[in-house]
């Protein structure tokens, strides 16, 4: 994540160094810096709030995948319960549930998800 911060803070700094008013004056340092600043913050916030609503969509998505592809009595309960808390938005409760209650829990007791690999 510093990495992409660092990286996109290079990109910016071009547009800083040629900063200019309406007027094509330039401006002083000082307001290239703050803006330079600002849509740096800008950036960073935009990514930190995209990470916090797409992050746990992805991890129940993963939970989905793990129920349907594992063979076991209850898994179109747990399956029902996934999709039912995607239309309540409890999808990230559901999803640490599954993982913590069959996943995780669960490992060497029940059959293992099927793997994708062709077999030769």
């Amino acid at each position: 994540m510093d990495r992409l911060l660092a990286i996109v803070a290079g990109l910016l700094l071009p547009a800083a160094a040629f900063a200019q008013d309406g007027s094509g004056r330039s401006m002083p340092a000082l307001d290239a810096l703050g803006i330079l600043i600002g849509t740096s913050f800008a950036i960073a916030s935009i990514l930190a709030i995209f990470a916090v609503l797409v992050g746990p969509f992805v991890f129940w998505v993963f939970m989905v995948i793990d129920a349907t592809n594992r063979r076991w009595q209850e898994r179109n309960m747990w399956l029902i319960v996934l999709w039912l808390s995607l239309f309540f938005g409890l999808y990230l409760v559901t999803a640490l549930l599954y993982y913590f209650l069959v996943y995780r829990k669960n490992v060497g007791k029940m059959p293992a998800a099927k793997s994708r690999e062709s077999k030769v």
